[in-house]
């Protein structure tokens, strides 16, 4: 089987299940990315049964971390020790924390810009949120408390690092009970921990980390004209600077972050921390994960992953490249090339769907209709027509936006400016089938984090 290229474009960025997670946990109303050919419910089943602690924005192993500090130190400054009262009734407490709510918004956004700049100082800027407002930013020498800097610093349409990791996070047992922000916000109106104990042990370094970061750009809070240059020149040189380890995992943090995502995954089991550092002294691709555990249950989802993405993967390419150019029809070449390949992953997946014993489980993976569309686009290149493929193409973008009814255009009507700020540019999403991408880099963080210390 062909390996995933971990480096191709115009796969699925979110998809919908994630961003329904991350909705339900923070409340937060940021608008998702577009799979544009609606390929994500063939996605949806396969990924929560491998990676369900990732999406295909979550890249840092340490932003978990992170959102644990950011969170602890909102609740913090939203919610001090002289208003919370043990005695406080559900009502109440949910009352409140409807009115606490946007000061406490308020103080994740400036936090993370905060750990954002501290970020892209220590030149992490693989996986960070917000790396390339900042860099223009320094560019252009503006305060770094700007009045709306917190709001534009993440993304064109308002998320942020915590809102993207908080459905992970739960996933990997985070939380006491409910991860929405009122909740976080009542359990602290009570004087109660929002948080695992295991995760507040953990996460003590970063938690540290985070405040002496948020302590020094507070600084210039009170002077507000100071340019961002001048304070990235002193931060650079800072006892705050000096104690942040950035994305660097301690090997306390990679063991407890492994053994959590054990247990979120127990098929992972198999693989001891020692092992996946051996595994992950080269680069690791969806072939390797299919030897490793070619002996678990999950296996044969690891092997209708490869199937389903040789028999889409074509098509998003295709897509890409029409919108790289919509004025352009592209060669047909790559994917005829492809028709063999492709036919041998039908066949492998609609003999399985059908098969006994599968065809309950496997509805949300494969069905009819999309063997009756890939069908349909196969003999368009078996016909040599690439005209026909591409409006089918365009056509099937722009039905899948109006159904989502955001106001949003199809990713090929959009101009190259309205392209320029996706969060997938900066962040280098790794446009994979079923998180592996995303997965795969934060076992490699996993991995790399030293062994004592």
């Amino acid at each position: 089987m062909a390996q995933i290229g971990l480096n191709q474009p115009g796969f699925l960025y979110l998809n919908e299940q994630v961003l329904a997670n991350v909705k339900s946990a923070t409340g937060d109303l940021g608008k998702g990315t577009v799979d544009e050919l609606k390929f994500g419910p063939l996605n949806d089943l396969v990924s929560e049964l491998l990676f369900p602690w990732c999406s295909t924005l979550t890249s840092r192993a340490r932003y978990y971390f992170f959102t644990y500090a950011v969170l602890q130190l909102a609740l913090d400054r939203t919610i001090p020790r002289e208003k919370q009262d043990p005695e406080r009734d559900a009502r109440e407490c949910r009352e409140l924390a409807g009115k606490y709510l946007k000061e406490f918004v308020r103080h994740v956004r400036r936090i993370e810009k905060y750990l954002t700049l501290a970020l892209v100082l220590q030149n992490e800027q693989d996986g960070t949120f917000g790396q390339r407002r900042v860099n223009r930013w320094l560019h252009e020498g503006r305060s770094p408390v700007a009045a709306k800097s917190y709001v534009t610093i993440l993304t064109a349409d308002g998320r942020y690092p915590n809102a993207i990791y908080r459905a992970g996070s739960r996933v990997l047992g985070m939380f006491r009970q409910l991860s929405q922000n009122t909740a976080l916000i009542s359990a602290r109106l009570r004087g109660e921990h929002a948080f695992r104990n295991d995760w507040m042990s953990t996460g003590a370094r970063a938690l540290d980390e985070a405040r002496q970061v948020v302590a020094f750009w507070e600084k210039f809070e009170a002077d507000p004209n100071t340019s961002l240059s001048t304070a990235s020149s002193q931060f650079v040189k800072s006892t705050a600077a000096r104690n942040f380890h950035g994305f660097e995992l301690s090997s306390q943090e990679a063991e407890f972050l492994y053994r959590r995502i054990q247990a979120a995954t127990p098929y992972w089991r198999k693989v001891t921390l020692s092992k996946l550092r051996e595994i992950y002294k080269r680069s690791v691709s969806f072939d390797d994960l299919q030897a490793v555990f070619a002996d678990v249950p999950e296996h044969e989802y690891l092997l209708a992953a490869g199937h389903i993405d040789n028999a889409t993967k074509y098509w998003r390419h295709y897509y890409a490249e029409i919108v790289r150019d919509p004025e352009r029809v592209p060669p047909l070449d790559t994917v005829r090339e492809a028709l063999p390949e492709i036919r041998m992953s039908l066949d492998w997946l609609k003999h399985t769907a059908h098969s006994a014993g599968h065809a309950a489980r496997w509805e949300a993976v494969w069905c009819a209709s999309y063997e009756a569309l890939i069908g349909r686009w196969v003999h368009m290149v078996e016909k040599k027509d690439a005209q026909s493929l591409a409006w089918d193409l365009m056509a099937r973008a722009e039905r899948v936006v109006q159904e989502r009814g955001r106001g949003k255009v199809a990713p090929h009507q959009r101009s190259s400016g309205d392209r320029e700020d996706d969060i997938d540019v900066e962040l280098d999403v790794k446009k994979t089938g079923f998180r592996f991408g995303n997965a795969d880099r934060i076992l490699d963080d996993i991995a790399k984090a030293p062994r004592h210390g």
